[in-house]
């Protein structure tokens, strides 16, 4: 099987219409059933992220990707993959690719680095219509290329408790677990219309903060964001919040999130927890404003 030519080239151009068949180079579990990937053509690379519910993928798996969308995490594109299908089992010799980094000189001189001549190499399942073909051509046995860390590249600007933000914050990156995920929802007025989404987040002081994503940050984010995971938030405008049956959370400010804002998902951070709670005493309840949402503890006889 032969993986799609200048697929990456493609993609990175915009073409949307293409079902390319790629070659996984690295793999980073992000939960049980989702990933990210680095990707290959052949010649270029790409990463990408998994839908939570993917079967298992192994580094040299060959996959073809069925439905996927573009983000731009910090100037870099990453595929939003929604649906892809493992074909089979590949090798680093399907690659035309130089090695990233080399460890020194002389691993950069080493044969491993130098053209072979042509020949094939075979990518089969059994259980595949694709089972016995083949891709053919030159290639540049690559050197294995560092382990791709999903905190390895952290945003530019210091990573702040949300409890420091405020509406004169600038530049401001938080890391959150985001406890609750809305629908996607629509409004049409007169003076105009659009989408917007909202997720519920939690750091590890455990302070929360909703946040607010409108019309073509949407596009953008909505497929990227799932609940219970871990992401830094880096842009956004900060603003009092606005209480009402939506937004219970005790914070006096709230965050929409624009377009040009940045959110990359991170390794899980077991010091965020997944849910907070200020319990109030049932002989407090009184004394609670009317409408807030409260937490009780209480053991039901």
């Amino acid at each position: 099987m032969e993986l799609t030519f200048q697929a990456v080239n493609k993609i990175n151009n915009g073409q949307k219409d293409i079902q390319p068949v790629l070659l996984v180079r690295e793999v980073i579990p992000l939960g049980e059933t989702r990933y990210r990937l680095e990707l290959s053509d052949g010649k270029d690379t790409i990463q990408a992220l998994t839908p939570n519910g993917t079967e298992a993928i192994q580094k040299f798996n060959v996959i073809q990707v069925m439905k996927f969308i573009v983000n731009s995490v910090q100037n870099k594109n990453v595929m939003i993959v929604s649906e892809l299908n493992v074909i089979g089992m590949g090798s680093a010799e399907m690659e035309d690719i130089k090695p990233k980094i080399a460890s020194s000189p002389a691993a950069a001189a080493s044969p491993s680095s130098h053209s072979h001549s042509p020949a094939q190499h075979t990518v089969s399942n059994a259980n595949t219509p694709y089972h016995n073909s083949a891709y053919s051509g030159s290639y540049t046995t690559p050197t294995k290329s560092p382990s791709m860390k999903v905190d390895a590249k952290t945003p530019d600007t210091p990573v702040l408790p949300i409890s420091m933000l405020n509406p004169y914050s600038n530049k401001w990156t938080i890391k959150a677990r985001v406890t609750a995920k809305s629908e996607l929802k629509s409004w049409n007025k007169a003076t105009g219309s659009g989408s917007f989404f909202s997720v519920d987040l939690l750091d590890n002081d455990e302070t929360a903060i909703k946040a607010m994503f409108w019309k073509e940050a949407c596009d953008k984010f909505f497929p990227l964001i799932e609940e219970n995971q871990v992401y830094y938030f880096t842009g956004g405008r900060v603003k009092l919040s606005t209480k009402n049956a939506f937004n219970n959370i005790k914070n006096p400010y709230e965050l929409d999130i624009g377009v040009g804002a940045s959110v990359i998902p991170c390794l899980d951070d077991s010091s965020i927890k997944s849910q907070h709670y200020s319990i109030v005493m049932i002989r407090d309840v009184n004394s609670c404003e009317v409408n807030t949402t409260i937490d009780i503890l209480a053991l039901v006889k």
